[in-house]
């Protein structure tokens, strides 16, 4: 299991306790944690979330996969091969590195609200760069989710959620989606790039999403709204072929 040097404020726990200064890859954080190297190479998950009000500031350092899915895990029931996951935690800020080669790059799931994304590049993922499940009231800003992985790799997924700002984005060369949208409601995406997905933004049965002034560029599609959702505006967008 790869190890990494962590500056960290506060306490952590892990299986096996990791001492203050370090945390290896699968740990979980409690308090604010600030990363001075790079996971390698991790065979399962990255850093994973415990408690709310925490701060994860990556510091311009990576956390890195295998490549491989994680052996015996069911990610319909547990988290596996995920960078960060944040399981319910309230106001949760994840910042300024880089994750891939994972299931899933950065994941906010359970209830969680008032979460903050800044400035994560996640990319080279089986799933998702970035994927948002059954939460609210949350931030994604100045973050990338770039050439996720055939056959199902998207940029960002949102799902079941609620009021998700995503402002100022790129997601370039997925083979799925640039962001894929499901049953959700009263988000706003605004401000992004998208360049080279399949397609650039789909939209399934959700309501009341606002889609403004974004710029699509070389996509298979440009946006794609489809199923039972009402009173979506998609307004000052441009596209190019």
């Amino acid at each position: 299991m790869a190890a990494v040097g962590l500056v960290v404020l506060g306490t952590l726990t892990s299986g096996d306790r990791a001492q203050a200064s370090h945390v290896s890859c699968g740990d979980t954080i409690t308090a604010d944690t600030t990363l001075d190297s790079d996971l390698i190479d991790c065979p399962n998950n990255g850093i994973l979330i415990g408690a709310d009000g925490i701060t994860l500031d990556l510091n311009g350092h990576l956390i890195d996969g295998d490549g491989a899915p994680a052996a015996g895990c069911d990610l319909e029931v547990e988290f596996c091969d995920t960078g960060v996951a944040n399981d319910g935690h309230d106001g949760v800020t994840v910042m300024h590195g880089s994750v891939r080669e994972l299931a899933q790059g950065v994941s906010v799931v359970e209830g969680a609200r008032h979460n903050r994304v800044l400035g994560i590049s996640s990319s080279k993922n089986f799933f998702f760069g970035i994927v948002v499940v059954n939460s609210a009231r949350s931030l994604v800003r100045g973050t990338s989710g770039n050439r996720n992985l055939a056959p199902e790799g998207d940029g960002m997924g949102v799902f079941f959620s609620h009021h998700i700002r995503i402002l100022h984005n790129s997601f370039r060369r997925n083979s799925g989606p640039g962001i894929h949208v499901g049953d959700s409601t009263d988000n706003l995406i605004k401000g992004n790039e998208f360049s080279r997905n399949q397609p650039a933004l789909l939209i399934e049965g959700s309501d009341r999403n606002r889609v403004r002034r974004n710029r699509f560029v070389r996509g298979s599609e440009g946006i794609l709204v489809t199923g039972n959702g009402n009173r979506n505006v998609i307004a000052r967008n441009r596209i190019f072929r």
